[in-house]
């Protein structure tokens, strides 16, 4: 006889494409810690467009398929990411500077809504 949560969690490993299993430990941690913090002590990160060129429709896009960034527009898809939060951005910069990223998000930065 197959256990139900078993079943259910090889389902979901199968299902995780080009994920190495030991990151799927880490993945399983971040989510059990997200769904044990009480639902208003959990923030909504916001998200932004980094806007290269003022005057063009020129945005940062994470160019999923091949790895790397362009310049494109603001369309998201499902090989481009258009749209960052602000770790991401602390990511792609290298930097966790509250000075730096605030700067980077004053300057190009377009907020979700």
């Amino acid at each position: 006889m197959v256990n139900k949560a078993t079943e259910c969690y090889q389902i979901v490993i199968d299902e995780i494409d080009g994920v190495a299993s030991c990151d799927l430990l880490a993945i399983f941690k971040a989510v059990k810690e997200y769904a044990d913090t009480p639902l208003e002590e959990r923030k909504d990160e916001k998200w932004w467009y980094i806007h290269i060129c003022e005057d063009e429709d020129e945005y940062l896009n994470l160019n999923k398929k091949r790895g790397g960034y362009d310049i494109n527009n603001q369309a998201q898809t499902i090989h481009h990411q258009t749209k960052f939060t602000r770790s991401e951005i602390e990511d792609w910069a290298g930097t966790n500077s509250d000075e730096v990223i605030d700067w980077i998000i004053d300057k190009f930065g377009e907020e979700v809504k």
